[in-house]
């Protein structure tokens, strides 16, 4: 039986982080969640060996966030030959042209522009989660 990815989600506003913890908990989400507030605090966590050998392991990130933001987390999981298998995926509150293209050198798994209404904030979340569950990717 495949076993469901843990994800990492990255994020540094308190209002999503709820938000996205309601959307788990509704739909009976049966991922391992963990959280890290910023790009830095998430490098640590996936360059620790006992953190990837306890599973598969997909990540949801947002962009703009202190220390080390999204673009620089991802540049540096992609050029890390031990990480770069990782899903990655940007869910991020930015729709400008500039961080799309940037984001894309570095290949996301899929890149999402947060919605600010609930309900369609839920429904991309859900997307979010159906993918990296139906994505078949190297144990990392």
């Amino acid at each position: 039986m495949l076993k469901l990815p843990r994800i990492l989600v990255v994020e540094d506003d308190e209002i999503d982080i709820l938000n996205m913890e309601r959307v788990f908990r509704r739909n009976n989400v049966l991922n391992a969640l963990e959280f890290a507030r910023n790009g830095s605090e998430a490098l640590s966590k996936l360059e620790s060996v006992e953190f990837r050998r306890s599973g598969p392991l997909a990540v949801i990130m947002d962009l703009n966030m202190p220390k080390m933001g999204g673009l620089e987390l991802l540049r540096r999981i992609r050029q890390n030959p031990e990480l770069d298998g990782i899903p990655l995926v940007v869910f991020s509150t930015s729709d400008e042209e500039e961080d799309l293209a940037e984001a894309f050198r570095y290949h996301p798994t899929a890149y999402f522009v947060k919605a600010l209404a609930q309900e369609r904030f839920q429904e991309d979340i859900l997307s979010v989660l159906k993918l990296i569950n139906l994505s078949r990717h190297p144990r990392c």
